[in-house]
């Protein structure tokens, strides 16, 4: 059994106190249900702690200092402490490149549309998994990972590398990962849109309309709400980004209110290798 905390606070010295405290009673029940926590596997990461000495504050369970990380794997995704995901990149690439050599002596052998199953069972599947996490950084963290993509598309289609790699995306039918990162996004919008019941009830007032605050009649009126934000990281977040990229959807494809949403998601796929947005 996997056991996770989250405390904010704006202040360290709060922040400190209050999981200490939480620590505490945390071991009182693991000590009650006559369970086992191995502190040896137990760490903590600060998000946002580039400010902060460790040697200022710490955090004990049973009397024993919990080590403090920059980086941790939870739920297949590595999360480092300043947000960057470089480290979780880091490990997909590592993961694919090894399909470079592959590719290269399998495409003679087999058939197009079988390279292409292999591709999204192997590869795909990989960039997919959490990617409207860690796909939300710079493009500077995720260039590696764009280029390996790129390539194994080349190696795959026999394309050389002055081709242009929306036209590999095209072939099969999917998107480079910078879109492939927003086209998850707006598809988690639009089950908030039109199926919020099959959402966690935490997502249940995660965006409001423009109409909430005022009462005009203007285009914007059935926009999500955007709030001013001081930080790229605010920038980052999928309420922003996310409200964003809606409002921007053209009417047409926001409209499709099919269930499942097979049909909305091939609409929208086409129209993002079209516009490149």
């Amino acid at each position: 059994m996997t056991l996770t905390y989250y405390f904010h606070f704006k202040h360290p010295e709060e922040l400190y106190t209050i999981a200490n405290t939480s620590l505490v009673q945390l071991a009182e029940w693991i000590t009650v249900n006559k369970l086992h926590l191995n502190l040896d596997k137990t760490c903590y990461s600060v998000f946002g702690s580039s400010h902060l000495s460790t040697a200022d504050y710490k955090l004990y369970l049973n009397g024993r200092e919990v080590k403090m990380v920059e980086h941790c794997k939870y739920l297949g995704i590595i999360i480092d402490y300043d947000l960057k995901w470089q480290n979780h990149i880091d490990y997909i690439y590592n993961k694919l490149i090894k399909f470079v050599s592959i590719f290269y002596k399998i495409r003679t052998k087999v058939p197009q549309d079988v390279l292409s199953m292999i591709y999204f069972a192997f590869v795909h599947s990989h960039l997919l998994y959490g990617i409207e996490v860690y796909a939300n950084t710079t493009t500077n963290h995720l260039s590696k990972l764009i280029v390996l993509n790129n390539k194994l598309f080349r190696i795959l289609q026999y394309k050389s590398i002055k081709s242009y790699s929306i036209d590999l995306y095209k072939t099969y039918s999917t998107l480079p990962i910078q879109l492939l990162h927003n086209y998850q996004i707006l598809i988690f919008i639009h089950k908030y849109v039109y199926n919020k019941d099959k959402l966690p009830r935490v997502f249940s007032n995660y965006f409001e309309e423009n109409s909430l605050f005022h009462c005009y009649d203007t285009r914007q009126k059935d926009h999500f709400h955007t709030y001013t934000v001081l930080s790229d990281l605010g920038e980052k977040s999928v309420k922003y980004k996310g409200s964003k990229l809606w409002n921007a959807l053209r009417l047409d494809v926001k409209d499709i209110k099919s269930l499942p949403v097979q049909t909305f998601k091939c609409v929208l796929r086409k129209y993002m290798l079209q516009s490149g947005t």
